[in-house]
């Protein structure tokens, strides 16, 4: 729902049926919304897709699969937590040993205490969302106090996680990629359609620019502004911070910028003179 945060979603790997129940049952109770998998290879074709988790939890079984999906999750950024069938491991020295060195990665035993498994979900989820804020900035994803997230159609903005649809998600990047110049109508309509543009009366893109505008409150008090240019297109503005009116003077309540002081306001935006 938009305006909340989202569950951290948590991928389960583990091949036992009664063992996946109560390992989900352990999540739910940690907070997490567990998504089951018997393999791993269901889990592999969606993270090739785009699909992406807030954690990856595999139940080593012996086989080497794990070691594969911790690579993938790596590179992926996504933290992976590794839990041992038996207690008593005795090679436990030696899986640690060639376990990789990264705070995204960490293991543990099958029937270790409730506090401890949380403890260790909680960390991994920390460091898992500091490298996906490292890899959203490295990708150029982050304006301001709105943060895009490919693959997911997500803004956040200020605390809150708001889902678009992938039309809308396409079109706010493109604007916010493009702060300060008027995308014309028939650029966006080419970006986001692949039907021939239509001839005036067809308010389709206007519609989903409406969205777009609501959704991620697109107004002053939010650091952007985005206006309509008559017979153009579209341009989003950063907006100036507040300041604090001077005794005795009379300002603009806002000013958008690269806007010089005695260029024309907005339509719609009330100019202030002194009487």
């Amino acid at each position: 729902m938009n305006g909340k945060r989202a569950p951290h979603h948590v991928a389960l790997i583990d091949g036992l049926a009664t063992q996946r129940v109560q390992l989900r049952r352990r999540l739910e109770h940690a907070g997490c919304t567990p998504v089951l998998f018997e393999d791993s290879s269901e889990l592999l074709a969606l993270l090739c897709s785009g699909r992406r988790f807030d954690l990856l939890l595999i139940v080593e079984d012996g086989a080497s699969t794990w070691r594969q999906l911790v690579t993938v999750c790596g590179v992926f950024g996504i933290p992976a937590l590794v839990l041992a069938g038996k207690s008593g491991f005795k090679q436990a020295h030696t899986w640690a040993h060639d376990f990789p060195v990264s705070p995204l990665f960490d293991f543990t035993f099958l029937n270790c205490p409730e506090i401890e498994l949380r403890q260790r979900i909680l960390k991994l989820l920390h460091h898992g969302a500091q490298c996906q804020d490292q890899l959203v900035k490295a990708k150029g994803l982050v304006f301001g106090n709105y943060k895009f997230h490919e693959g997911l159609c997500v803004v956040s903005h200020r605390g809150r996680e708001i889902n678009l649809q992938p039309r809308q998600f396409k079109l706010a990047l493109e604007l916010f990629r493009n702060t300060g110049s008027v995308l014309e109508r028939n650029r966006l309509w080419a970006l986001l359609w692949t039907t021939p543009f239509p001839s005036k009366g067809v308010r389709t893109l206007d519609v989903c620019v409406a969205n777009v505008r609501r959704k991620l409150e697109l107004f002053p008090e939010n650091g952007f502004a985005l206006k309509s240019v008559y017979g153009r297109g579209y341009q989003l503005l950063a907006v100036a911070p507040l300041k604090a009116p001077v005794p005795g003077f009379v300002t603009a309540d806002r000013m958008p910028v690269g806007w010089a002081a005695n260029s024309s306001p907005a339509l719609g935006q009330a100019s202030a003179s002194p009487h």
